[in-house]
């Protein structure tokens, strides 16, 4: 929330997860009522907001990081393919050691399985 005409990053990070999806060097940018912008880091803080007005905040990622990224492919239409792209291993490990949980863990869905569920889901997408 605003306070004193400003919000820390730190509050959107905090709500929305941005360093989940996002690296530690992500860039929010808020749309100012006037088109200017604001463009802040994840510890930055925007300033000269007004309580009860609108803003648009997009979320990027750092240009060093993306020109650091590896491309990711997908290979297919091979002979012997059967169309289907094989799990990782990341998911594989992540899925054993969702079965080696206790059923009173799964039907509870304990804090340890909320983080394996949710590491498995990235390493599915490609995110290990």
């Amino acid at each position: 929330s605003i306070k004193g005409g400003r919000i820390a990053g730190a509050e959107f990070d905090e709500k929305w997860a941005i360093s989940f999806a996002f690296s530690e060097k992500a860039v929010m940018k808020l749309q100012m009522p006037d088109g200017t912008e604001q463009i802040i880091g994840l510890t930055g803080t925007f300033e000269g907001l007004v309580d009860g007005v609108s803003y648009v905040m997009e979320c990027d990622e750092d240009d060093e990081v993306l020109a650091n990224e590896r491309p990711s492919a997908l290979n297919f239409g091979h002979a012997n393919d059967d169309g289907c792209p094989k799990k990782n291993r990341a998911f594989d490990d992540l899925t054993n050691e969702l079965k080696k949980l206790n059923p009173d863990d799964l039907r509870a869905q304990t804090d340890e399985y909320k983080q394996l569920l949710a590491a498995r889901d990235l390493a599915e997408l490609g995110f290990s």
